[in-house]
């Protein structure tokens, strides 16, 4: 599952995208990649590996107050570098990091070679990158850029928009894919998990589908899709958090039990799966669907944590209830392919991986399930099929 991080403020930003990307590693991925501003230019660094393989490939002596970083399960194209987010534009002024899958992405992608433009990689977070530099021109604030570019998107996305000409702000947007905002002194952060933050701040702020913010480093402004203001009431954290186990300490004081927060109740479940307790987690994940019945991020949370405790059976029927959400998110039919292939059921997994796909990306879905199927010592490694099989998850 893949995960963003974002930050602008006093501090030196890439440690903390660092961070927070190492503090969202259970939810799985296959690359990394960050970008900050440097120099009044990007800086990005990339990597088909781990999170410590992007430490590795940082240049230590570059210092910058805001940032961007991504940890990515692939969906459109194969885990390799240029894959890798952030994304840019091919003037290198804008970079993206985006979760979720644009349904669209094929025709988006095939008007931008229409008008020139040289696309580098499979992803289709690549083309948000050169429709948002297209539109961020004159008087046009990069807000507006992002906003008049997802009218045009049909998907998810959790999303967050680095620009070099505009070095004081990120902009950040949702819609079916979970951004959280945590609010510090003069500095503000951007997760995909609240377990991102919380190590670093008293306050955050949820997004909501189809609202877009601009996050400066002394605060943040929110507004629909159509520019209508929208008013969000911070959560306030009592505490600071260290590590998971104040982290669990925190969001236990995040909201009153006589009115639970679901974003809350699921992030502690999170929390508690990064700690190995899975059995609470899934107690967790169970209060949240209480609250809010089949909303596909618990119940994705819900299949990962069974999975994760080697419950194949249920970590199955709950993936299965996610997927019955439209449009599929990528990760839930990823990890239920996974599921059903560690039960030793090849050819039906490789059908789930590949279902509904252009012929190129169902092959990279079907040879990136081969290979986490093939690192897993619990199962034999699957016997190769011609193609990647139609049909639906």
């Amino acid at each position: 599952m893949c995960g963003i991080v974002g930050y602008i403020g006093r501090r030196d930003a890439i440690p903390v995208l660092l961070e927070g990307l190492r503090s969202l590693e259970y939810r799985g991925y296959d690359s990394a990649g960050l970008a900050v501003i440097y120099r009044n230019k990007l800086q990005i660094t990339k990597t088909a590996g781990r999170v410590q393989d992007l430490r590795d490939r940082v240049n230590d002596r570059t210092k910058a107050t805001i940032g961007i970083g991504h940890t990515r399960w692939a969906t459109h194209g194969e885990p390799t570098d240029i894959n890798a987010h952030p994304h840019t534009d091919a003037a290198g002024r804008i970079a993206v990091v985006h979760n979720g899958i644009i349904e669209n992405a094929e025709p988006l992608r095939a008007a931008l070679v229409n008008r020139g433009v040289t696309l580098v990689s499979d992803t289709d977070t690549e083309a948000l990158a050169h429709m948002i530099a297209a539109e961020a021109t004159g008087e046009v604030s990069l807000e507006d850029a992002v906003r008049r570019v997802l009218r045009h998107v049909d998907g998810t996305y959790g999303l967050v928009v680095l620009d070099t000409q505009n070095p004081n702000e990120l902009v950040v947007a949702r819609n079916g894919s979970p951004i959280v905002l945590g609010i510090g002194a003069s500095e503000m952060f951007v997760a995909s998990d609240v377990a991102a933050l919380v190590r670093y701040t008293k306050q955050v702020v949820y997004l909501d589908d189809a609202e877009v913010a601009t996050v400066r480093s002394n605060g943040y402004q929110t507004q629909t899709l159509d520019n209508q203001r929208t008013d969000k009431t911070p959560t306030l954290v009592e505490a600071e958090a260290g590590d998971y186990e104040q982290a669990l300490d925190v969001l236990g004081r995040a909201h009153s039990p006589d009115q639970p927060d679901w974003h809350i109740v699921s992030a502690q479940g999170a929390v508690l799966d990064q700690l190995g307790r899975h059995a609470e987690a899934q107690r967790y994940y169970q209060t949240a669907l209480k609250i809010v019945p089949d909303e596909p991020t618990v119940l994705s949370n819900l299949g990962l944590s069974y999975a994760l405790s080697k419950d194949l059976p249920n970590a199955e029927a709950t993936l299965r209830r996610a997927a019955e959400h439209r449009p599929v998110d990528p990760r839930v039919r990823q990890n239920l392919a996974l599921v059903i292939g560690l039960q030793g059921r090849f050819a039906e997994a490789e059908q789930i991986a590949g279902a509904d796909l252009p012929p190129d990306q169902a092959a990279a879905n079907v040879a990136y399930l081969r290979k986490m199927l093939a690192r897993n010592s619990d199962t034999q490694k699957p016997k190769p099929v011609a193609r990647a099989a139609g049909g639906t998850s």
